[in-house]
């Protein structure tokens, strides 16, 4: 493989978080997402940005059976997505909705000058547990030494 693959993967996946507003590794599969779906040439969007297509064909159908599940128990009125969605472009609110979602496992941030310089970022949890963050997160190196806003 190309030695410098995994950091232009790196690059690619910081672009998108920083498009989705930054620091979520959530909010830039979103956006992977939909920009896939309004992609003339999926296969080369996703060659491009180093994305698996077969996967993102798994979370389109993934989502569209979730939508019929959702719709067939009365939770969308009349089938109709859009009055579901008229929140979507509100990222503080998605960002605060996905923060509630992951509750109660919220963390501080351990300050960069207690962590080696190459080290991923660190985590404390409510109970004083250190946790770190996953190596393929766009938080795990930034997080620290940038700050979370």
């Amino acid at each position: 493989t190309d030695p410098g693959a995994r950091e232009r993967a790196d690059q690619v996946k910081a672009a998108l978080a920083l498009q989705a507003g930054g620091h979520s590794d959530a909010l830039a599969i979103v956006t992977a997402f939909d920009e896939w779906r309004k992609s003339q040439n999926q296969n080369r969007y996703c060659s491009e940005r180093f994305l698996a297509n077969g996967v993102l064909m798994s979370i389109a159908s993934m989502r569209d059976q979730l939508l019929e599940d959702i719709s067939a128990r009365g939770f969308l009125e009349g089938g109709n997505t859009n009055a579901a969605n008229r929140n979507s472009a509100n990222r503080p609110l998605v960002r605060a909705v996905l923060a509630m979602g992951m509750y109660p496992k919220f963390g501080r941030a351990l300050p960069a000058c207690d962590l080696p310089p190459n080290a991923s970022a660190t985590l404390i949890s409510a109970r004083g547990e250190k946790v770190r963050l996953h190596q393929a997160s766009v938080n795990s190196r930034a997080y620290p030494r940038e700050g979370l806003n």
